[in-house]
């Protein structure tokens, strides 16, 4: 069962910007539940913040190559608008026909919606990781070899 402290914590929907006052709160709560159902909810946050940050890639990409919705031949006109929005997440194989499309190599989009309003500083400190990261993974890729 949920402290006191919980009452007012748990609505449905909540701005973005509670996930603060939510990552203070889980701290100090002592309910599972409560940690659960908090932890839950700043992993929807997440998710939402990666499909507009994709979103955003995306419209700058095609404004960036000058490409129209319209003139897109991966999708329709009505999922690319609601990817734009943020209100839908594309599977791999379709990001990377509407990169295709778009003339953009499909990570360029994904580092865009990873690094969207993040400073100079965050986004080279990403970039860092990311190149650690697949060095790591090279050596350890039996195909690789």
């Amino acid at each position: 069962m949920a402290n006191a402290s919980c009452a007012g914590m748990h609505r449905r929907h909540r701005p973005v910007c509670d996930a603060t006052r939510y990552i203070l709160h889980i701290i100090d709560c002592s309910s599972i539940e409560c940690i659960r159902r908090h932890c839950s909810y700043l992993n929807l946050v997440s998710n939402q913040l990666l499909r507009n940050g994709l979103g955003r890639a995306l419209r700058a990409a095609r404004r960036y190559r000058n490409v129209s919705q319209e003139s897109m031949t991966a999708t329709s006109r009505t999922y690319l608008s609601a990817l734009e929005r943020g209100l839908q997440s594309p599977t791999l194989d379709k990001l990377a026909r509407i990169a295709n499309d778009i003339g953009i190599h499909p990570l360029t989009l994904c580092i865009y919606a990873c690094t969207a309003g993040a400073s100079d500083a965050e986004i080279q400190e990403i970039k860092t990781q990311v190149q650690r990261e697949l060095e790591e993974l090279a050596r350890y890729d039996l195909n690789a070899q």
